[in-house]
């Protein structure tokens, strides 16, 4: 069972779409593995210990990628946040008699390594962040983009801790805030669970206040759903479906307002943006732009897969 990595990444599904037809955008596994214990999720279980790909094995598929015309690469994981911290790493770091090394090394190898290329970080977890990151995406903004989607899963201290999070919110928070006043252009997503056992109407209250509060560009909203052999799943406190569909519902609709909120703030203000495919509209093409930002645009077939600079305009403009 594969859902929670499904779930992370289901706002990269385009990606693959795009990255197959046209070439712009490729994804990169760099880690599989997790040995953090959420009690909702069953990928622990199926999908084996930590397992972090060095630099030299990434490096050379960073080049194959670009001689084959991508822009962008993607680099995924089930838990990005813990690179290098696997017994094979430790090992090898040892053994060199080097420090061991953590996700923003990786990113930093990768940039000083391959050219013609910008980076995405896809999912990551805001468990063991390496806020070097941060400067990497200062120092280097053609290279690494200034987005995160950095999973919150929920606002409720009491449900943090009941998924096992191992963060507050207050340190959560401090996280985005630090991110978004820090980097130029900056821009965040993530990932919303709402009907854990046990939520109750306080809990959405302080959910629905934090998303008004921190406005984030997209939110993946998906309602709980038991996963045999988790703790989660013997809770005897389950949300009824009708009541976790309501909630859902209340947070997409949020979201969606914060998307369009988050949008226009970028409107006029230029953006780097990968021209992926024509749209609906004859003339015009569709990108993303570094941050994450949906663009529509004049452009020609032609432009597909290059990177452009492009004036944002507001949400409702076309």
């Amino acid at each position: 069972d594969s859902s929670k990595e499904e779930a992370q990444h289901l706002s990269f599904a385009q990606a693959r779409e795009d990255s197959v037809q046209h070439r712009a955008r490729a994804l990169l596994k760099v880690q599989e593995g997790c040995n953090h214990m959420c009690t909702f999720c069953i990928v622990p279980m199926v999908r084996g210990p930590l397992v972090s790909f060095t630099p030299e094995e990434l490096i050379p598929k960073v080049k194959k990628l670009a001689e084959e015309g991508y822009r962008e690469v993607v680099l995924t994981g089930t838990h990005l946040a813990l690179w290098g911290r696997d017994s094979r790493s430790k090992k090898q770091a040892k053994a060199e008699g080097k420090p061991e090394q953590n996700f923003a090394d990786l990113l930093e190898a990768l940039i000083k390594n391959t050219q013609d290329v910008r980076f995405r970080i896809s999912s990551i977890e805001p468990m063991s962040f390496p806020e070097r990151i941060l400067d990497l995406m200062i120092a280097y903004p053609d290279r690494l983009c200034p987005h995160l989607h950095l999973v919150i899963q929920h606002a409720s201290d009491k449900i943090l801790a009941a998924m096992h999070r191992d963060y507050t919110l207050a340190e959560y928070d401090n996280l985005a805030e630090k991110f978004l006043r820090k980097v130029p252009g900056a821009c965040l997503t993530t990932d919303v669970l709402v009907g854990f056992p046990g939520e109750t109407e306080e809990d959405m209250d302080i959910l629905l206040n934090y998303l008004s509060r921190r406005k984030f560009y997209h939110l993946h909203v998906f309602p709980y759903s038991k996963r045999q052999g988790t703790v989660a799943s013997e809770l005897s406190n389950q949300v009824p479906e009708q009541v976790k569909k309501e909630r859902v519902r209340k947070v997409i609709e949020l979201g969606a307002q914060s998307a369009e909120d988050v949008y226009d703030s970028f409107a006029n203000t230029t953006r780097k943006v990968l021209a992926e495919r024509p749209s609906g509209h004859e003339g015009f093409l569709i990108g993303t732009a570094d941050n994450f930002l949906t663009v529509e645009f004049p452009g020609k077939v032609s432009d597909i897969g290059k990177i452009m600079p492009i004036e944002i305009r507001r949400h409702n403009e076309f």
